[in-house]
């Protein structure tokens, strides 16, 4: 949180193979960030390919100036950038743009969308497969994050789910059952730890069946299922 809050980081990449969980962390980085007050506006866009492999970026400038109620005009793309990114340097208002599945390493991207590159007022938030996004860019910093081994990843359980699991048994025996369905993601067993922490096996055994039908990074989601 501390990369996303100050000035001297940016952008800040959260990077890592498919299926990790860095969609779901940056949510997460988002939520806290809206509950801190950090910025006065949010705008979004998950970067889709055209048939040639490369970013869409007519549809990247729509979801951004969706997001900031900006109308966009015609479809040539230098005059929609020149109009996203004169809104989000006009230093009113502070943004974060956030930008999920980059994979691009064109240094002319952020340009061509329309996101500025040097100004305090815009944070750029990246979610990215590739660790070499950006690297034109000296104030980009990497976040990579990773499947846990084992011991680590149980570690982690019991930190988020709390010491009752090491007591009971019973509920020991479905908690290492719950942290081999998360598959070692950080993201997700730290999401399942908490939600269960406190509650009865009943709770528990209902998640674990729920998870063993869910791919490992969609967990976050059936645990708030079982729950409600």
């Amino acid at each position: 949180m501390e990369a996303v809050k100050g000035n001297e980081i940016n952008p800040v990449v959260i990077c890592g193979m498919g299926g990790i969980g860095k969609t779901t962390l940056m949510g997460e980085v988002v939520n806290r960030a809206k509950k801190e007050g950090l910025f006065d506006e949010y705008t979004k866009a998950t970067v889709k390919e055209t048939l040639d492999k490369t970013p869409d970026i007519c549809l990247i400038q729509d979801e951004l100036a969706r997001y900031l109620g900006l109308p966009l005009e015609g479809k040539e793309i230098d005059a929609r950038a020149n109009k996203i990114r004169q809104r989000l340097s006009a230093g009113a208002k502070k943004v974060l743009v956030i930008l999920d599945n980059v994979s691009t390493t064109n240094p002319d991207f952020l340009w061509e969308v329309g996101i500025p590159r040097d100004q305090n007022s815009c944070k750029l938030l990246v979610t990215s497969r590739e660790r070499d996004v950006f690297k034109d860019i000296d104030t980009k910093k990497n976040f990579p994050i990773s499947d846990l081994p084992e011991n680590e990843a149980w570690s982690l359980f019991k930190k988020t789910a709390g010491g009752l699991i090491e007591s009971d048994p019973d509920l020991h025996l479905v908690a290492k059952q719950v942290v081999k369905e998360c598959a070692g993601l950080p993201i997700a067993i730290s999401t399942v730890g908490r939600a269960l922490h406190g509650e009865g096996i009943a709770i528990w055994k209902n998640a674990l069946r729920e998870m063993e039908k869910a791919c490992p990074e969609n967990v976050p989601g059936v645990i708030d299922h079982v729950k409600r």
